[in-house]
């Protein structure tokens, strides 16, 4: 959960031209023009903080997720014995330590309301907080030439002919998106020092209504000595902070993520028309009317977004711990203090003011920092990452249509209408990219574990291949003071203590010995690559460790054995060429080669052909009552960025532990056999016109939709696509099917299988020592990642039913000044659903209304709009659940003052009580315990005609009001 402030700057200029010139008495050509540029700048800055439930402190059990030995369980006899080498006492007895509560008011911390399974407090004492902001400034350009010709061949017989050339470029200027938290500084293990009566947890309280983030800086009293003060910015184990979410200390941040994107966008259209009138005036038909029009467009969106190569020059940063001022490794992004980056402080004067929140520790702004500045110090510019094509693609469509329409009038002008038909014939071709982004961080480090390589290296057996032994392994501390990682710290002698070993060295020397050959022995010196030496294959890679056998590995001991059979296939980091040869660089670090994302070329294609045929007729019952009947088939294109080739799939989140389903491992598929909405409508009206300037109106209508588009979302195992990874130049996609090196690999499996599936894959210590059932198990349920897959489909043929209101009145008849006065009124009520689920469809507000009053006299007007409308359904398929927005009023006024009859002032302001945006997810496919814990599909069903809950907001903001001034003119 967090809190986003957004500003926005726009800056537009213009020029319209139009000529006009009438070659004859029959004939006029008019010439348009239009060209404007502008000018965007967009900046966010937020806070927001880890709302995944973690367990609790209680004094003496077991801490989930840290890997900590049985000694840091017990606080209360354990620590005030051992004051100096673990902190959180000052020393000597009595402390303040003495008295200290423990144990976390976990009742009082996670609090579930069970009719909506929804946490509505959720407090973590090692939760964490992050600061995030970003930038995003481009320059647009839009043209628009037309052409057209009217000409009269006749006084019976008309043409109006024209064409038109319209095309809008996007241009990127920066695009940059950073993270900053707290868990280099005040991470887990730091909280896991703290008392509980000192302890600010992070999360959310929503129990008052609004759910507000908690956090903030408390000062500490009595937290104990910093000890074992490490410059290199690895302790981890000193209690320098109450909270992990403190926006307003930013030397407590490090940079933890950053993101650049380039976003090119061409769009042009090319059209061509003409149309003929020719009044017949025989058996009732007074015109004809028939024409044709061709339009050609062409668009092409090429998104880029991925993470900058590091920078070779190393960046400056001090040391939260002891003040010391740091050279580091540009690479190293989560051990850089975002101070050097300081911007000041957010602007929050009536921040979250119109949602009704009071100012807090919180609210009232905190500390921000510049991105541009930020990866202009760690990166080799935003531009310089490995390119993820999957969001880049292109369409082009051919549309050609034609029509014929018959005007008519009966029983002298009481029966008038029309009769036509339309025939569209319209082509697309879509380009667009099939690819994968991995699971990664900022430098994977070859640390992503396959828990299907373990299986089946745990299936070789002590019988069969062993694994070449590596000395002191599970863990140094077992040989304690003869330990060649023996490096005690502040002369302390405690053998039991990690922070005396070098278990950077352990790690890093772990990390090389690798039995697929691409190890290397590190000769002892680790961080010296110079003198290593390669490491033969063992039996490719598939031998026997007995650490890998369950109970072998100790606490917090996992990540640093088993980084040695880590899958370094997709690291961002990979450490070898094309040749695989690993190369250095002149100051001896390791040429790495980001293959954390690979994409290749896919196209796509489709044809559609749709008659729409269409019958208007009103009848003049009498003078003042009108009644009309209408019947037709409309269409509506799908929007022509949903019509894209390829697929894209995201690993997602690897550094969850459990086998729960991981809401962020996705695929999307794309597609252009995408039909257009059809639909065919009845509408039946009756208007009396009570005065010559008063009307009221009712209109019934039902329309029958087909090919509505939705998005569909289900669960999938998919194919193992890292062989993609390794030879995207060689791979290709169709289909559905990735093709590489002559192997098909289908995108999506229909069951797990260990053989075929992409695994679901761990990194960190938390996640590797909190699932075994991935690290020791064998079931392929759990060893194969499930990803929720997402596409455009066209939907189930659906149905809208319903009645519309309406009043319109000219005050005219008031005298003088009142004359101007006016008002016009709507209401409208509708039900639409799906024909076979009755489910309600996407984009149909039950209610909808909306009234106006205006004023309008010699060339001055005054307009005041009152809209609104009922709950709605946005998107069906939404993160296994729904999207719905709440029903909002807005209040807009419109202003106009002529000056002469040429020159007016104009003065507009929209969104004028500056009303919320809301919405909110409701459950369609999650799968969660009942009351007897076993696992159920939760459906909550429609927001709209059921009683599913509305209270779990997704969104909510104001966008503020928006005040234009203008001057127009007429010449």
């Amino acid at each position: 959960m967090g809190y986003q402030l957004f500003e926005n700057d726009y800056k537009r200029q213009g020029v319209d031209l139009s000529v006009q010139w009438q070659a004859s008495d029959t004939t006029d050509l008019t010439f348009s023009a239009n060209y404007s540029q502008a000018d965007v700048s967009n900046r966010m800055d937020g806070v927001f903080v880890n709302t995944s439930r973690m367990s609790n402190f209680i004094d003496g059990a077991s801490q989930q997720g840290l890997g900590l030995g049985s000694e840091f369980w017990g606080r209360t006899s354990f620590y005030d014995n051992n004051p100096v080498e673990y902190g959180g006492t000052e020393g000597g007895a009595p402390t303040d330590n003495d008295q200290m509560q423990w144990t976390d008011p976990q009742q009082q911390w996670h609090v579930l309301d069970p009719k909506t399974r929804t946490w509505t407090t959720l407090l973590n004492r090692e939760s964490i907080g992050s600061i995030e902001a970003s930038v995003n400034n481009y320059e647009t350009e839009n043209s628009l030439y037309a052409l057209e010709l009217n000409h009269d061949f006749s006084d019976r017989f008309r043409m109006v002919a024209g064409a038109s050339v319209n095309e809008s470029i996007q241009t990127p200027k920066n695009n940059v998106y950073l993270t900053a938290n707290t868990s280099r500084v005040v991470g887990p293990w730091n909280l896991h020092h703290v008392p509980a009566n000192l302890l600010n947890p992070a999360g959310y309280d929503c129990s008052s209504g609004n759910c507000r983030l908690n956090g903030g800086y408390t000062a500490p009293a009595s937290l104990g000595n910093n000890v074992d003060l490490d410059p290199s910015l690895n302790d981890l184990w000193d209690n320098i902070g109450t909270s992990g979410f403190d926006p307003d200390v930013l030397e407590n941040h490090t940079l933890s993520y950053i993101q650049a994107t380039i976003t090119e966008v061409s769009d042009k259209q090319e059209t061509a028309f003409v149309d003929f009138d020719f009044d017949l005036d025989s058996y009732g038909i007074t015109t004809v009317e028939f024409g044709a029009k061709v339009t050609h467009r062409e668009k092409f969106v090429n998104n880029q977004s991925g993470t900058p190569r590091p920078s070779d020059e190393r960046v400056q940063s001090i040391s939260p711990f002891t003040g010391e001022t740091l050279s580091i490794d540009a690479s190293n992004i989560n051990l850089i203090q975002v101070t050097n980056f300081a911007d000041g402080k957010v602007d929050a004067n009536g921040f979250l003011s119109g949602l009704g929140y009071a100012k807090d520790n919180i609210t009232d702004g905190w500390l921000r920092f510049d991105p541009i500045a930020a990866i202009n110090a760690v990166s080799q510019g935003e531009r310089a990452f490995t390119l993820d094509n999957t969001q880049t693609r292109g369409a082009e469509f051919d549309n050609v249509s034609a029509y014929i329409k018959a005007n008519f009038e009966f029983m002298d002008e009481r029966i008038q209408g029309d009769v036509g038909f339309r025939h569209v014939r319209t082509e697309v071709e879509t380009n667009g990219f099939a690819g994968t982004v991995f699971g990664t961080t900022s430098s994977n480090g070859g640390r992503v574990i396959d828990p299907i390589q373990l299986m089946r290296m745990r299936e070789v057996g002590a019988g069969g291949v062993q694994c070449p032994s590596l000395a002191e392994t599970p863990s140094p501390l077992d040989y304690g003071t003869n330990s060649i990682f023996w490096n005690p710290q502040n002369g302390s002698t405690d053998t039991t203590l990690g922070t005396n070993y070098s278990l950077t060295q352990f790690f890093e020397r772990n990390r090389w010995a690798r039995v697929d050959g691409t190890g290397f022995n590190t000769n002892g010196t680790p961080f010296d690559y110079s003198d290593d030496t390669p490491i033969a294959a063992t039996n490719s890679g598939l031998c026997y460790d007995p650490i890998l056998e369950p109970g072998v590995i100790p606490s917090s001991f996992f990540e640093r054995n088993l980084v040695r059979y880590a899958d370094i296939s997709t690291d961002l980091t990979y450490p070898f060429d094309a040749n695989g040869v690993r190369q250095l660089t002149e100051s001896g670090n390791i040429v790495s080669n980001d293959r954390s994302r690979n994409s290749v070329a896919a196209i796509d294609n489709h044809t559609y052909d749709i008659i729409l045929p269409s019958l208007n007729v009103s009848f003049a019952a009498r003078e003042d009552l009108i009644t009309r009947f209408a019947a037709s088939k409309t269409m509506a294109r799908p929007p022509i960025d949903d019509l894209r080739a390829g697929a894209r799939t995201n690993e997602g989140d690897i550094f969850g532990s459990g086998i729960a389903l991981r809401p962020s491992s996705t695929v999307q598929l794309f597609t252009a056999k995408i039909d257009p909405l059809e639909s065919t409508n009845l509408d039946f009206s009756v208007e009396w016109y009570f005065n010559d300037s008063g009307m009221v109106s009712a209109n019934i209508f039902t329309k029958d939709i087909k090919n509505m588009i939705e998005v569909k979302d289900y669960l999938s195992y998919i194919g193992d696509l890292r062989k993609t990874a390794a030879n995207p130049d060689g791979a290709s996609y169709s289909n559905g099917v990735f093709s590489v090196d002559g192997q098909d690999i289908p995108l999506l499996l229909s069951a797990a299988d260990v053989n075929t599936c992409m695994p679901r894959r761990l990194q960190g210590e938390a996640a590797l020592s909190g699932t075994p059932e991935l690290i020791y198990g064998n079931n392929p349920d759990y060893l194969c990642n499930q990803y929720t897959v997402t596409q455009n489909v066209n939907a189930a043929k659906a149905s809208v039913e319903g009645i519309e209101l309406n009043y319109v009145q000219n005050f005219d008849f008031l005298p003088g000044i009142w004359s101007g006065l006016g008002t016009s009124m709507n209401f409208t009520y509708q039900e639409g659903t799906f024909d076979k689920s009755r489910e309600v469809i996407p984009g149909a507000p039950k209610e909808s209304y909306n009234a106006t009053v205006y004023w309008a006299q010699d060339g001055h007007q005054i307009r005041l709009a009152w809209s609104g409308a009922s709950d709605v359904l946005e998107q069906t398929a939404f993160a296994g659940g729904s999207r719905w927005r709440e029903g909002r009023q807005t209040l807009d006024l419109s202003s106009s003052y002529a000056l002469t009859d040429s020159i007016s002032l104009q003065f507009d302001v929209a969104n004028l009580t500056n009303e919320t945006v809301r919405t909110y997810f409701t459950s369609r496919t999650l799968v969660l315990p009942d009351a007897n814990g076993n696992p159920i599909t939760f459906n909550e069903g429609s927001a709209i005609n059921g009683n599913a809950p509305t209270n779990r907001t997704l969104d909510e903001y104001t966008v503020g009001r928006t005040f234009r001034v203008g001057i127009r003119a007429e010449f």
